[in-house]
């Protein structure tokens, strides 16, 4: 995602976190194709992370963050009911250059042991042969 992030004009005090890069106004949200849907997906997705849909103190306190922040569709509320989509899909817009992902959440569902419960491995993958061959450019 650096190819769409402006140089920061302080150093970050914590991880960057995904939540807060796509959903804070200035990082990435403007360069967000369909801002509101992938905004909704993303939040109903934090909601679910807890056992149960019962987010733990950290990760109820990271949505609250982004739910203030403007322009935040806050009426999103996850349902344990329902079965969360298997990948979502994100295209970006910057200086005329248009790329298309999707990403998915890898996640132990069975795991034997507490420090891999909590692992979660997200992968982007490009949705089209036009962000492959742009992804091949930011490699060189």
């Amino acid at each position: 995602m650096a190819f769409l992030l402006d140089p920061p004009t302080t150093a970050p005090t914590e991880p960057p976190n995904v939540l807060r890069l796509l959903l804070h106004p200035d990082p990435l949200r403007p360069w967000i194709e369909d801002w509101e849907t992938a905004a909704q997906v993303l939040i109903a997705r934090a909601q679910r992370e807890g056992p149960n849909g019962a987010p733990d103190e950290r990760t109820a306190t990271l949505i609250a963050e982004v739910l203030a922040y403007p322009g935040v569709p806050g009426h999103t509320v996850a349902s344990i009911d329902e079965d969360p989509p298997p990948v979502l899909a994100l295209s970006f817009v910057k200086n005329g250059v248009r790329s298309s992902w999707f990403t998915t959440i890898t996640t132990f569902g069975t795991a034997q042991d507490i420090t891999l419960q909590d692992l979660r491995i997200e992968s982007f993958f490009s949705a089209d042969y036009e962000t492959e061959a742009f992804a091949g450019t930011l490699a060189d």
